[in-house]
């Protein structure tokens, strides 16, 4: 009822974390202070590079450009290049 949680292998909601996490059953999503945020529509950074995110989740289908924080990237299947 209280949204969806970023956990650590031991069983801990990590509410300090913001960024992009990967679960193997689910894919990648924008965390926030521990909870996936749904509402999310930006880019983020993790450490495989910068991601077009979209509802939430990174937009693998994404291709454009997109102006974050004054600089302007070309995004390629969801990722900046």
């Amino acid at each position: 009822d209280n949204g969806v949680w970023y956990l650590y292998r031991d069983g801990n909601i990590v509410y300090g974390y913001t960024g992009i996490v990967y679960d193997e059953a689910v894919g990648w999503w924008y965390v926030e202070n521990g909870a996936v945020n749904f509402g999310y529509n930006s880019l983020s950074e993790n450490e495989y590079g910068l991601w077009k995110v979209t509802n939430g989740t990174v937009d693998f289908g994404f291709n454009g450009q997109i102006e974050y924080e004054g600089i302007v990237y070309n995004i390629v299947n969801g990722h900046a290049e």
